[in-house]
């Protein structure tokens, strides 16, 4: 299994961090996004959660075509009406 995280600046008005999990049989990755601190966060929890989605696709052959699958969703997804 391979795990590895990754940030990224995002909209204007939050940051992302992307994880990906790669197993033998799928891919899971999860976005997740807070929105931008304006102050160092006092909380052990890095403060508030814009975001979170995960989707999943499991290992396919040449023949087929991929399916990827919503998992999990909290908070309101930029983008997505």
């Amino acid at each position: 299994m391979l795990t590895t995280p990754l940030a990224s600046q995002g909209l204007a008005d939050d940051v992302r961090a992307r994880f990906v999990r790669v197993t033998l049989a799928d891919l899971t990755a999860e976005f997740v996004g807070i929105p931008r601190p304006v102050e160092r966060a006092s909380a052990a929890d890095s403060g508030p959660l814009a975001y979170r989605v995960s989707h999943r696709v499991r290992l396919w052959t040449k023949s087929e075509t991929p399916t990827v699958v919503r998992t999990s969703q909290e908070g309101v997804l930029p983008l997505v009406s």
